[in-house]
């Protein structure tokens, strides 16, 4: 046998393997990064077409809420007037509360909900744009339970798409439930530590499923609405805020609640002011938490304000402190959102289980800020 002939057929045989393995890679490299940039450049058109509009209600946000509340009721659904008297507002950010989760979404038919408040956002103005709810999942997560969570919300985001049909147009992405990335003394928070937490980890495919699949196209806006530190771990929780704004990439808008209105925390508005102002998180010391900045997040405020408003001097005076504090920034092109509380409560027959008979003087205190 001719051995050197064996070898350079051999050979022959490998660069041509190698040759077609490298020509697959670059043109899965080619369309992956095609992918990637028609998904930039449609956020990127989005946040144009916000800050390119003429009225204050461009970039102006309020909570909805949407499904399962508690005791077998569920929130009470809106109607199209209540949608056209906030008459400052385009942009409507759809909650579902703490008791619809990635696990049990499917028994409270919480897509259902969903939809039809997007039916009636969508019936009031077809120029209204609405952020979906993502389920709540555990506060405490195992590294182990990450891939198995993120196929179910693979697979919740599909279904909400597919049910929602054309209506689709309306939806310019999803907010993410969780408060907080959950302190828990067992595990390291250092913050050179933060990127190892599986809440973190679950986020970042989350949000790569997103930002680059093309079932979301027209949807890739991921938003969170994170409470600033109170409590004994409130250096801890804001480190974490700092880390997932500053340092990542996972979200393109981060809305901080004060958590003054509810917790009377005075403490919280001064670092929230500047953190808004510089689209960087500040600490209570005045001083930047992070050591990097990408600035792919945009910072923005979640403003607090519900019935107690109107029935206590207490919750009156935390809610003027907010105003007084952050209306300013308006004049900075800051974004705002509103957490307004629920409409009522309905049973599973739609009959009114309790009603807020404040709410449309709550929109009219909104209307009232943002003009």
């Amino acid at each position: 046998m001719n051995t050197k002939i064996s070898i350079r057929k051999a050979k022959t045989r490998f660069a041509m393997m190698l040759t077609v393995m490298l020509t697959l890679s670059l043109f899965s490299g080619l369309f992956g990064g095609l992918e990637a940039q028609a998904a930039k450049e449609e956020r990127a058109n989005e946040e144009m077409e916000s800050r390119a509009s003429s009225s204050l209600s461009a970039k102006n946000a309020v909570f909805l809420y949407s499904g399962y509340y508690q005791d077998n009721t569920y929130y009470a659904p809106y109607d199209t007037k209540d949608l056209t008297r906030l008459d400052t507002v385009k942009r409507f950010i759809i909650g579902s509360g703490f008791q619809n989760t990635i696990d049990n979404y499917e028994e409270r038919k919480l897509i259902k909900y969903v939809d039809q408040t997007v039916d009636t956002i969508t019936e009031a103005n077809s120029s209204y744009r609405a952020i979906l709810p993502l389920p709540v999942h555990d506060k405490n997560i195992s590294d182990s339970e990450v891939d198995r969570l993120f196929d179910k919300y693979v697979d919740y985001m599909n279904e909400i798409k597919n049910r929602l049909g054309s209506n689709w147009d309306t939806i310019a992405g999803f907010y993410y439930p969780n408060e907080a990335i959950y302190y828990f003394a067992s595990k390291d928070y250092r913050y050179s530590q933060i990127k190892n937490q599986p809440q973190v980890k679950l986020l970042e495919k989350i949000s790569k499923f997103i930002n680059n699949s093309a079932e979301m196209k027209g949807a890739r806006t991921l938003v969170w609405a994170p409470y600033f530190g109170y409590g004994v771990n409130n250096t801890k929780v804001v480190e974490t805020i700092a880390y997932m704004v500053d340092e990542t990439e996972i979200f393109d808008r981060v809305y901080i609640q004060p958590h003054h209105y509810f917790e009377n925390t005075p403490e919280n508005l001064d670092p929230i002011y500047d953190s808004v102002k510089a689209d960087k998180i500040y600490g209570y010391n005045g001083e930047l938490v992070a050591k990097k900045h990408l600035g792919y997040t945009t910072v923005g405020i979640q403003m607090e304000i519900d019935r107690n408003y109107f029935k206590s001097s207490s919750f009156k005076k935390r809610y003027q402190d907010t105003t007084d504090k952050f209306k300013r920034l308006e004049d900075d092109d800051k974004y705002f959102s509103f957490y307004l509380g629920a409409k009522g409560t309905v049973d599973r027959n739609g009959n009114a289980v309790q009603t807020n008979e404040y709410f449309k003087a709550t929109i009219d205190e909104i209307n009232h800020f943002y003009n």
